[in-house]
């Protein structure tokens, strides 16, 4: 599921991106058969149109849904987070968070959340610790 503003933006230009890519090869498809010109010429027109139209849906889509600044404690970037959300990915840094109702994150569950997605070397897991924890490394 998608809990950050960046990841929304990028996943509306994705699809935008792939519609009016499909629309655009099925246009020039059938200009070339020759039979259906007329009809390939109106979707390359709307393929355009798709196109034309993704920026701005990633614009004002977003403006829809509340979000929170959260800061991820391993890399300081502020990542906007929708209100609802309990963890999310950071866009900076990659790490999953895990979100009080606060804004803060919860170091408790996100260590559990760091152990379980870290590495592993000779069965102990590597963990990186987020800054001014009190965790040694």
């Amino acid at each position: 599921m998608i809990k950050t503003k960046n990841q929304l933006v990028a996943k509306i230009k994705e699809h935008n991106s792939l519609l009016s890519a499909a629309v655009m090869g099925l246009g020039v498809g059938l200009i070339i058969t020759v039979i259906f010109t007329k009809i390939g010429v109106v979707l390359v027109l709307v393929a355009l149109m798709i196109k034309s139209f993704g920026y701005p849906m990633s614009s004002t889509i977003p403006k829809l849904i509340k979000y929170r600044p959260v800061t991820c404690p391993f890399c300081r970037d502020i990542s906007q987070v929708r209100i609802n959300a309990s963890e999310f990915t950071c866009d900076n840094c990659g790490n999953r968070l895990a979100v009080a109702e606060n804004g803060k994150v919860r170091l408790y569950k996100h260590l559990k959340l760091a152990v379980d997605n870290s590495p592993t070397v000779f069965g102990k897991p590597v963990i990186k610790a987020p800054f001014n924890s009190g965790v040694e490394v």
